[in-house]
């Protein structure tokens, strides 16, 4: 199947959710559950490639020269790291440059070098992709804890699902979803550790198994039914859409919309797709990615520019036009130097 750029469009306008989140100042609708949706997206496409290159449906563990995890995470790696790499290295060479500027007057070169070292030092497992995993903090460029556990998660899902699909996908990922989500629910914190499991991962691993599951019920004759009935299909879908935005606060509305959704967006004869999937929204796919990588790093020179607790409309249209237009530009940076290493 073909991209469908409707859904790019879809991962875009949460891209600027969880941006503004940070921001402070504006509460865009869906701001309660966007994490957990790219998430849950991540899930659904990490299925569609095993689906596509990895299943053998005969046998219960079947380890034949196939499309493997540590392909797949290799793979996934090398999509996602050049771009994550660049926002990275700019957010450590402002923090390294603003931190010695004030720390030489007051502390002396010396000193400046070494909180630098020691700065460098302690972003080291942002650098592995490996913060967040329980072992280490968020890292410099805070959001990207997420990309981290999307690759750590990603790679324990597919391998159970390389080794033993059936009873990952029919009795492991959904004991790991119904478990991580009810201890959420009686209200525990979902940030602290469960156990001897950091409930980074365990979040990643819930909220993907639950995309995985979304995935292969879109394989199966009864969405095909539901599909046929075109008018109530489209009908009911969007109003599952509107009913996740309107009750978002109740963690059930959105965990049963998400499926709907995003089996509705994915499918391109929906009324959605007629209207959205065009040409036009084709950087959508890019730009969320780029708006995720890059908003910590806006948002701190706004906040240096505009003061920090300024989150008026006319700081938050300066977030917003500045996000976008750096996030365009990196972008085209990071594709010039991806093409020259694939030259080499």
């Amino acid at each position: 199947m073909k991209r469908i750029y409707s859904l790019d469009l879809f991962k875009l306008y949460f891209a600027y959710v969880i941006a503004f989140g940070h921001f402070g100042g504006i509460d865009l609708p869906g701001a309660s559950f966007a994490v957990k949706l790219f998430f849950v997206i991540s899930g659904f496409f990490l299925a569609r490639k095993f689906y596509a290159k990895s299943y053998i449906a005969d046998g219960l563990f079947t380890s034949q020269n196939r499309y493997s995890h540590k392909n797949y995470t290799l793979d996934h790696i090398k999509q996602l790291f050049p771009h994550y790499l660049f926002s990275f290295l700019v957010m450590f060479i402002y923090t390294i440059a603003v931190s010695s500027y004030a720390s030489i007057t007051e502390k002396g070169l010396m000193s400046t070098a070494y909180l630098s070292a020691r700065t460098a030092y302690s972003n080291i497992p942002e650098l592995m992709l490996v913060q967040s995993s329980g072992f280490f903090g968020n890292g410099l460029n805070y959001p990207t804890w997420q990309i981290s556990a999307i690759i750590i998660c990603g790679y324990l899902i597919y391998t159970c699902m390389y080794y033993c699909e059936k009873l990952s996908v029919d009795l492991l990922f959904p004991a790991a979803f119904i478990l991580f989500e009810t201890y959420w629910i009686v209200g525990r914190d979902p940030f602290a550790n469960i156990g001897c499991l950091p409930a980074t991962l365990a979040r990643g691993f819930a909220m993907m198994a639950l995309g995985v599951i979304i995935y292969k019920f879109s394989m199966s004759d009864l969405y095909g039914k539901i599909k046929s009935f075109s008018v109530f299909y489209n009908l009911f879908s969007l109003f599952i859409l509107a009913g996740m935005f309107i009750f978002e606060r109740y963690n059930g509305v959105h965990i049963i919309a998400f499926g709907v959704i995003i089996l509705y967006l994915y499918n391109p004869d929906s009324w959605f797709n007629r209207i959205f999937n065009r040409n036009i929204f084709k950087i959508c796919g890019s730009l969320s990615y780029a708006i995720y990588l890059n908003h910590a790093f806006i948002i701190e020179i706004v906040h240096s520019i505009m003061g920090q607790q300024n989150t008026s409309f006319t700081a938050c249209a300066v977030m917003f036009v500045s996000l976008t237009i750096y996030s365009l530009i990196t972008i085209k940076i990071t594709d010039i130097i991806k093409s020259r290493f694939k030259k080499i």
